[in-house]
């Protein structure tokens, strides 16, 4: 049960969730149309899965996935 103080998460962050698959099309959300990686004041997800979140991204730029910039 999520509290009511703190905004929703997205479809990301669950409950129990520490670390992102760099395979997940999800991850297209969390990059700006200039392919920088948004910041933790917007995407509004805990430290821990916005770190495995911005390595994830560099994963999957890497493996041709994402894109480097636009």
């Amino acid at each position: 049960m999520p509290n009511k103080n703190r905004k929703n998460f997205g479809k990301l962050c669950y409950p129990g969730t520490t670390w992102v698959d760099y395979k997940n099309p999800v991850i297209k959300k969390y990059v700006t149309i200039y392919g920088r990686i948004k910041p933790r004041y917007y995407t509004k997800v805990p430290m821990v899965v916005q770190k495995s979140l911005s390595r994830a991204i560099k994963n999957a730029r890497i493996m041709g996935l994402v894109p480097f910039t636009k």
